[in-house]
């Protein structure tokens, strides 16, 4: 994407919500889901306030109610279903709502302005919007006409243009069509191309041109209307998931025939199989979470005879679900709740996932629970006055398991194949979507024990310092491990000290031998807060007066950050452990890789210069000598290795590899 793309689209995006300086435009969108750009850039394009809605409350209706009122909002954009839910009951006080990525049905427009947006991330977000008329009711709600310097075009498979109400694929030509995919040519080439239909811009450029992949029409009010996905990649839940992968993954398993991976309902992630005997649907379910992410792992499993065939003898995809409802079908066992909580929270279920046949051991997932419906069970189980959090409701998925349960401080990622030795992995602060490539190549060889992110856990840490909670992780290890080794301990940032500080004191309390992996940190300075503390400095030095949106980024990175200065200044000096250490090293550390996130977001290019200027000085892109600090003080073997990145461009996927390797058997 480039920058001519982004101001295009900022003027649109102000021109059709009529943006002015007095709105006050909330963000949910997290800054990974290119969707925030919404409610970002172009409100401080006409020199409106953006309001960032905090992570806690981001799943919280009744909190992100509070939030608007509270801060005055009149606009933001959401995905589809979580918009419905805010505009029922209380009315909000917004003048408009702009719902995106999923396809909007069944909504009508009242008191507060919709918007019903489409767009792919290829093409700097939202490339058509529809503003839905007050008291209208749709039968196929449109996705509008094009943004302003921009074209769309309904072609067949040949690439000819078709007319008004035949379907075809959506190709979309403008400035805000991307360059291509990054140093991926072959896939570049596929979908990305000149446009064939006008050859030049208005400077003489040639047009771009995107080919979405999307199935969509022209109505005859000159309206795209949205049909779904030609090929077989789905979205569901914000995730695009490719059909094609998980069933590549199901015929690697013994005794599947065929499989086929399909979406029931819109909301169900389903799979049928075929097989010579009988299969244990745990078992390949986890057999599947091995290698793909949670969101690719089907919910329900379905063994067929046979599978429906169209007449020229390919599988046929709808037929499998109209004639199998793997919610009506699944094996309840009703189990009654056993006290007054699980009672509670039971009724509530039944009630918002509209049926009574389930009872608390059965896996709510299953039986169609999304995640708008966690968070209906969420709001109602508070206002009876238990506190419950959505995460912990999608990830146990059964009633009893959330009550037995309640907050982990770890958990195994795998199966606990015997066969496999045993790795512990520290979050620490670092985030497991971060963390996610190296978490998954892992499971390939090793069984992995995971401590979560302490933001995750930070409530229940109270007072706790680092060495209380080494006490709480080596309970842990002795429980789960039962006698058994640990091959090695791994952890990024904080988590590397945390893995260090652990693996010590583990080995000193065993008769095993173990190996560590640190990813860029120092357990014995206060380099994180040396960094901060220079980086405000520099800034009230300077007097640059930093963006709302900036100063809030670098108050919540201050804030994850103190949890670790907090934490070690009330603990005892990291002592050395005679272990042998595998220490990589970025290029760019001490934080300074987040920061420069921060310079494109500065509201003027002489407040982007004066921060650029603050960031690119030898002091502030290296507090301390990672290597020399680890020389120093670490007694046992090291080998050091440096990554040509960033502090967390360090976790990449094409990285991975390093790290494993340096784990000897």
């Amino acid at each position: 994407l480039h920058h001519a793309g982004l101001r295009s689209y900022c003027a649109s995006m102000a021109d059709v919500l009529s943006l002015t300086r007095s709105d006050r435009i909330s963000l949910h969108r997290p800054f990974t889901f290119d969707a925030h750009i919404q409610d970002l850039f172009p409100p401080l394009t006409v020199g409106a306030s953006v309001h960032i809605i905090p992570e806690t409350i981001r799943r919280d209706i009744e909190g992100i109610k509070i939030f608007v009122h509270e801060n005055g909002i009149t606009g933001g954009s959401y995905t589809t279903s979580l918009g419905a839910l805010l505009l029922e009951g209380t009315p909000l006080p917004l003048r408009y709502m702009t719902l995106t990525g999923e396809k909007m049905a069944g909504l009508v427009c009242g008191d507060v302005q919709l918007f019903n947006g489409y767009g792919p991330t290829e093409c700097t977000d939202l490339i058509s919007i529809f503003r839905l008329e007050k008291g209208i009711v749709y039968d196929n709600i449109p996705i509008g006409r094009p943004m302003a310097n921009s074209w769309c075009f309904i072609t067949d498979q040949y690439g000819h243009l078709l007319p008004c109400g035949m379907a075809g694929e959506l190709c979309f030509a403008s400035v805000q069509v991307g360059r291509g995919y990054w140093q991926l040519p072959e896939q570049t080439a596929k979908v990305f191309a000149d446009c064939p239909f006008i050859e030049k811009d208005a400077w003489g450029r040639k047009m771009r041109m995107y080919r979405t992949g999307d199935l969509c029409r022209w109505n005859e009010q000159g309206e795209l209307e949205y049909l779904g996905r030609i090929d077989n990649q789905v979205k569901l839940r914000g995730f695009r998931i490719e059909l094609g992968e998980i069933e590549s993954r199901m015929m690697k398993y013994d005794g599947i025939h065929q499989a086929v991976a399909s979406v029931y309902d819109g909301q169900l992630l389903c799979l049928y199989y075929t097989a010579d005997s009988d299969i244990d649907e745990g078992t390949l379910k986890e057999f599947l979470a091995q290698s793909l992410p949670d969101y690719m792992v089907p919910a329900a499993y379905i063994h067929l005879d046979e599978l429906p065939l169209t007449p020229n003898g390919k599988i046929d995809r709808r037929r499998l679900n109209e004639q199998n409802n793997p919610i009506q079908s699944a094996d309840m066992q009703q189990v009654s709740p056993c006290n007054k909580i699980e009672e509670t929270l039971l009724e509530i279920a039944h009630d918002v996932l509209g049926r009574e046949d389930f009872g608390v051991t059965d896996n709510l997932k299953l039986l169609g629970m999304n995640s708008i419906h966690a968070m209906r069970i969420a709001i109602r189980a508070q206002q009876k006055g238990y506190a419950i959090r959505v995460a912990e409701l999608i990830k146990y998925q059964t009633i009893r398991q959330l009550h037995v349960d309640g907050i982990s401080m770890s958990r195994w990622l795998n199966v606990q194949d015997k066969g496999k030795p045993i790795v512990v992995y520290v979050l620490g602060i670092s985030g497991e979507t971060e963390s996610c490539h190296l978490m998954q190549e892992l499971q390939d060889k090793y069984r992995v024990l995971l401590f979560e992110n302490l933001t995750e856990i930070y409530t229940s840490l109270s007072d706790k310092n680092v060495d209380m909670l080494m006490d709480d992780y080596l309970s842990i290890l002795h429980k789960e491990l039962n006698g058994e080794g640990v091959h090695a301990f791994i952890g990024h940032s904080f988590g590397g000290e945390m893995a260090y500080r652990l693996a010590g004191r583990w080995s000193l309390l065993s008769d095993w031998r173990t190996q560590v992996v640190v990813l860029d940190n120092v357990p014995w300075t206060d380099s994180m807060e040396n960094f901060w503390k220079l980086l405000k400095d520099r800034i009230d030095d300077k007097h640059l007066t930093l963006p709302k949106t900036v100063a809030e980024l670098l108050e919540m990175s201050i804030l994850i950050k103190d949890i670790v200065i907090q934490m070690r200044r009330t603990s005892n000096v990291c002592p050395s452990y005679d272990l042998p250490i595998h220490l990589f090293v970025s290029t760019k550390h001490s934080g300074i890789d987040d920061v420069f996130n921060y310079i494109n977001e500065m509201d003027t290019e002489e407040n982007r210069t004066v921060l650029s200027e603050i960031l690119d000085t030898d002091d502030m892109a290296r507090t301390i000598d990672v290597e020399g600090m680890w020389h120093k003080n670490h007694k046992g073997s090291l080998t050091v290795s440096y990554i040509p990145d960033t502090h967390m461009g360090m976790l990449k996927k094409e990285y991975i590899s390093l790290y494993l390797d340096s784990l000897t058997l």
